[in-house]
Parts: C-alpha cells; structure tokens; sequence
C-alpha cells in the first residue's frame, strides 16, 4: 500500500498543481478583471502553469536543467505555496469583511512578498542549539556537533561551509557528525565548496543521504574523504570510549518503501537497517550512537540496545503547512524523543530542499552536550 501511494505520488502532485493554478487564475481574474486584457491574462496563466510544473521536472531530471534555471524555479516554487496561502487566508477574511476585489488582489501580493521576505531570511539565519544527553556507560562529557541537511548546491556553496565552520569552531566541539544531505544532488559536485572543513581539527564522520546518492554516492564520498572526514558504510567506529555506528541510506526493514533510484548499485543485495544491524556486532559495555539519515527503524534500533539515535532528513517539513504533514509521513519527524530507553534526535537540518526558504521551522546547528549518566 506504501509503495502504491509513492509510486502515484508524482501524479497527485500534478493535478494538485494543476487545481492550484486553476484557482489561483480564476482569483487574479476577479481580483484584477478590470485591468488585464485577454490575451495577457491567458499569457499569464501559461506562465504560472510552466513555473508550477518546471520545479517537479528539474528535482527528476538532474543535470538537464542549468543552475539559474533551477535557482529561479525553486524560488518561484516557493512563490506559488505562499501565493495560495494568502489567497486562502484573503478568501476567508472575504467571508466576513467586504474588500473592493482590486484591494484584495493588493492585500495577497504584499501579504505574499512579506512570506517570502521573511522565509528568504528564516532560512539562511542558522542557529547553534544545545541538547543535553545523558547516556549510561559514558565515562566523561562528549561534545559533538550534529549537522544535517546542508544541501550544498545552487543556492550554498564556501562561503556556507565556511560560515558553518566557524560556528563549529566557536562551539568547541570534541567531533563533528553529518547525518547526510550533505550536497543538494540537483548540480555538478564541487569539491571546493567544502574545502572550509579542512579548518576543524576534530574528526568528522559522514554518512550520506538520499540527496548524496542523487549526485553520486562514490563520488560523494571519495570528494569528503579527499578533505579528511572519516566516512561510515554500515560500519562501527570506536571513538573516545563510544561506539559509533554509521549507516548507509536505506529502508528499514522488507516490508518497507524505497525508491530504485536510492540504490546506486542496482545488483547489490538489498539491505536494510534490520539486515545491517543484524550482522554487526556491538559491545554491550560500552555506550553506542547510531547515525542515518533519515528517522526511520528505531524499532530495530532499539532491539539492538543502542543508546541515541542521530537522523535528519524530514527539514521538520521546511515550508508551512509541510510543517504539519511531515507528522502524518515520519512519526518523529523532529526533535528529542525517547523509544523504550533508545534515545533520538531529529535535526531540522541547515540547508534547504527546492526553494531557498523556511516557514515554520529553523535552520540549525545541534552540540549535542552528552552527559555521563550519574
């Protein structure tokens, strides 16, 4: 049934765009009836039928489409969510309070450009939260920096990494962890965007995300180790008295969806974060932190006794109202929780997926503060 409702997923998208766009010209008609002529209204309804369809093509079609054209239908993407926003909130103010139609169609497009304004700024403001731990077994205070989600591409590049750098020096962390996503996948690779790490002289540890595979997982990978962090392939990593386990992006368990186009190597075995942990071997005397991108298989997670739990992945939904339904898709789709005595943080992730914005959720830079537990 999951993969039925993945698998139609790109067609309901389309004809929710196309019902989108239907309303959103039939309320401009009303609005500005008296100062649009025929033929430039239906030059404009073309316009926002190729802007409403253009992103979904780009995020399918990797490397057809040029950066500027990717950049300019990301952000007008995002126009259009916040531009049927206001008009939904204008149509219900309509219902009590009489507005001249002209005066409404005024009140959407400013109330339209104060959203972008604000989400433009939201998400390239990133915050250092705290979140303390304590995990049993610790033998002293571990400081880690989580970052999530940098979507390095089109809209971030050195100067982004070098910002994000400094914050974590300033930190004074003891390691760095990527959860994936460290790159957007919808561009080239750019090994020089990322040369801001070599400044950390504290390990870092990455494990990719589905956007890392998009681009190429092993390139990914050898461009990242090229520069000195330690890559993690469903694999243990011993550090300062923690057992740190990386996994590769994959389902959680069988019976669970998973796009084709996430697996890079079409012939492998497939695994799962059931399979993987099945097969490794953990010491039950020292503390374990798990990492994969996204919040999927804490069931299993905690079957294997492991303490936290470090994931991304969801943005907390990025964009109102994903901000809600990103519940309905990921049961913990952000944030601290805790499954049976297994411990998880979900990060909302630095960067951005499509446009360059945020409504109703931050960009964030998490030090987790790890605490022996006494």
């Amino acid at each position: 049934m999951r993969h039925l409702f993945f698998t139609l997923l790109p067609t309901f998208v389309s004809i929710a765009i196309i019902v989108v766009n239907i309303y959103l010209i039939k309320r401009f008609y009303g609005y500005f009836i008296k100062e649009l002529n025929k033929p430039f209204y239906a030059m404009l309804c073309i316009v926002l039928f190729f802007v409403a369809t253009s992103f979904l093509m780009i995020r399918h079609e990797m490397g057809s489409f040029s950066d500027s054209q990717f950049i300019i239908a990301s952000v007008l993407m995002g126009t259009l969510a916040f531009l049927v926003f206001a008009v939904v909130l204008v149509d219900i103010v309509l219902i009590f309070i009489h507005i001249e139609p002209k005066y409404a169609g005024i009140v959407v497009l400013s109330t339209t450009l104060l959203i972008i304004a604000y989400s433009i700024c939201n998400a390239s403001h990133t915050r250092v939260k705290h979140q303390e731990i304590k995990i049993e077994g610790l033998k002293k205070e571990l400081h880690i920096m989580h970052l999530s989600d940098m979507h390095i591409g089109p809209f971030r590049g050195h100067e982004f990494v070098k910002n994000i750098v400094n914050k974590t020096i300033d930190a004074h962390v003891d390691a760095v962890v990527i959860t994936g996503d460290l790159f957007d996948g919808v561009v080239e690779l750019d090994k020089n965007s990322i040369a801001p790490f070599k400044k950390l002289d504290v390990p870092i540890f990455f494990i990719e995300g589905n956007h890392d595979i998009i681009i190429g997982s092993k390139r990914a990978k050898e461009a990242v180790r090229e520069i000195g962090i330690t890559v993690l392939e469903n694999e243990i990593f011993n550090f300062e008295g923690v057992q740190l386990i990386g996994l590769n992006y994959m389902a959680e368990d069988d019976s669970a969806y998973y796009k084709e186009e996430h697996i890079e190597d079409k012939t492998a075995e497939r695994k799962t974060i059931k399979s993987v942990l099945d097969d490794l071997v953990l010491d039950d005397n020292k503390p374990s932190i798990l990492l994969h991108h996204s919040p999927a298989g804490i069931k299993y997670i905690n079957e294997k006794g492991i303490d936290l739990f470090l994931s991304g992945h969801t943005h907390a939904g990025q964009l109102f109202p994903f901000t809600w339904l990103i519940k309905l898709i990921f049961k913990y789709s952000y944030g601290y929780h805790n499954f049976n005595g297994t411990q998880m943080f979900v990060s909302q992730g630095i960067g951005t997926s499509g446009p360059p914005m945020r409504l109703g959720s931050k960009s964030e830079m998490v030090v987790l503060d790890l605490m022996p537990l006494d």
